[in-house]
């Protein structure tokens, strides 16, 4: 039983060096990842799924492009077009202009497409709902949502959120959360987020919280996928909020920075990441801290770059001039935990090396062998010490 034991216990330190050696901030140079050249201006990006990315240059045609063969196609003949938004699983996208909505769905290789509705603007007046195939759309500041449902165009101009949301409300995206099946509204003005519950069409129900988040001017929010997180930025720094519990972390002070932060949560929301000067940083959302880096053709003193993440989280695209990067994020996540590159394929490695591990032909216990994992994982765990 001690020569079993020792066993274990060195074969463990020896998969856990290799899991966390050099692995503490990553930097990674995206001269040795792939990069596309699209004949596009200052773009806006989404990816579509983990292989397309929908790509429209102001007032021109969207093009759905194939980042694995660099091909790319139309996907309408409009070309009043400036704004995308996606689905929270980026299996559809919402392309808006002044004169025409577009709903492209990826599963259905579909395109729904509507020109009647006149003086939506950019991507910022247009947010996907919780309700089956239907999108809300705000036109300017202080005016009434209506809902839209983009399979029979239906329009439905009076909601329940029509006298909630304030003129001061933020006018970006994605200041406006709208969730009408669970009865909630959230939305940040420039110093407050505003979280309402049981919206219907009696105002007396309505459950109504309030959390301040600066006492500076607040220019833009972002949510995670799950509404749980909230991101925002003042003039003086970016800032994570834990809705449930109120919790503010500071990220990074903007003091002697130049250009205007670019920032998006990863998909599986225990990411963060921030765009500056040419440097993509990447956050740990439970603790704040920063655990790796990659630097960017991006300038951020241009006033049209846009970063969007894959589906999976494993790609990251930006977007600068006529320069189209994609790169490799250095990490890979399980749930919300982030890990150095390759882990899961190393703890398939520690998983058959256990499992052939025998004692007088007795397997090893189910038990500790989880327990093995487990405190492998905990050990080689990025935490941005």
């Amino acid at each position: 039983m001690i020569k079993k034991n020792s066993f274990i216990i060195v074969l463990c330190s020896l998969i856990t060096f290799s899991l966390t050696h050099a692995m503490d901030k990553p930097i990674i140079d995206p001269k040795e990842l792939p990069r596309l050249a699209v004949n596009l201006n200052a773009p806006t990006i989404a990816f579509l799924g983990n292989t397309h990315l929908l790509a429209i240059e102001a007032c021109k045609k969207p093009i759905l492009i194939n980042i694995t063969t660099g091909e790319d196609k139309p996907l309408s003949h409009k070309e009043d077009t400036w704004g995308v938004k996606t689905n929270s699983d980026k299996t559809k996208a919402i392309i808006s202009g002044k004169n025409t909505l577009i709903v492209y769905d990826s599963q259905e290789d579909k395109t729904y497409t509507n020109d009647t509705i006149t003086g939506i603007g950019d991507h910022r007046s247009v947010f996907f709902t919780d309700i089956t195939d239907t999108v809300a759309i705000r036109k300017d500041i202080g005016s009434p949502l209506f809902f839209y449902n983009y399979v029979t165009k239906k329009i439905t101009s009076h909601t329940p959120f029509d006298n909630i949301i304030k003129p001061g409300a933020l006018f970006s995206s994605p200041s406006l959360m709208l969730l009408p099946i669970q009865q909630k509204l959230m939305f940040a003005s420039i110093n407050d987020l505003y979280i309402y519950n049981n919206v219907n069409d009696h105002p007396q129900e309505l459950n109504v919280r309030t959390i301040t988040l600066s006492n500076e001017l607040v220019t833009d929010c972002s949510y995670n996928n799950d509404n749980s997180l909230m991101a925002f930025v003042n003039i003086c720094t970016i800032n994570i909020l834990n809705i449930e519990s109120g919790k503010k972390t500071i990220l990074l002070e903007l003091k002697n920075r130049d250009g205007i932060p670019l920032m998006q949560f990863h998909p599986s929301g225990a990411i963060f990441t921030t765009v500056l000067n040419g440097s993509i940083d990447y956050w740990h959302t439970k603790t704040g801290k920063h655990f790796a880096q990659q630097s960017t053709v991006l300038n951020n003193h241009l006033l049209r770059n846009y970063l969007s993440f894959s589906a999976n989280g494993a790609l990251l695209a930006v977007a600068v001039g006529e320069i189209l990067e994609i790169l490799k994020v250095p990490f890979e996540t399980m749930g919300t935990s982030v890990y150095p590159l390759k882990t899961k394929e190393r703890m398939i490695t520690l998983l058959c090396l256990l499992k052939n591990f025998q004692h007088n032909n007795q397997p090893l216990l189910p038990e500790i062998a989880q327990l093995l994992v487990q405190k492998t994982l905990a050990v080689s765990e990025l935490t941005g010490d």
